[in-house]
């Protein structure tokens, strides 16, 4: 089987299915600091350096990326296919 990464795979994937695409969440609230084995002050200074980058300057809630999966898996977005959406608050941008 061959990846599903570049424009070619995505095109393969959404001819034999119908519709592909993704979402790419920036610096999200979680646990993943904390389960990297991190003591709470390392976790918190990383936390606060990333917001810091954010242009709108802090790190996103699950529920936010959340609500974009459900958007691009609802049917009414059937014309959508492709792409990969940055739910990032603007960190791409920068």
């Amino acid at each position: 089987m061959r990846p599903l990464t570049g424009s070619g795979g995505i095109l393969r994937a959404a001819v034999t299915t119908g519709r592909v695409s993704a979402v790419a969440p920036g610096p999200t609230r979680s646990e993943a600091l904390a389960g990297a084995g991190l003591t709470d002050a390392e976790a918190d200074r990383i936390k606060d350096a990333e917001a810091s980058l954010v242009p709108l300057g802090r790190r996103g809630e699950p529920e936010e990326v959340a609500a974009w999966i459900l958007r691009l898996a609802d049917a009414r977005t059937s014309w959508l296919t492709g792409q990969v959406l940055t739910v990032d608050g603007g960190l791409e941008l920068v």
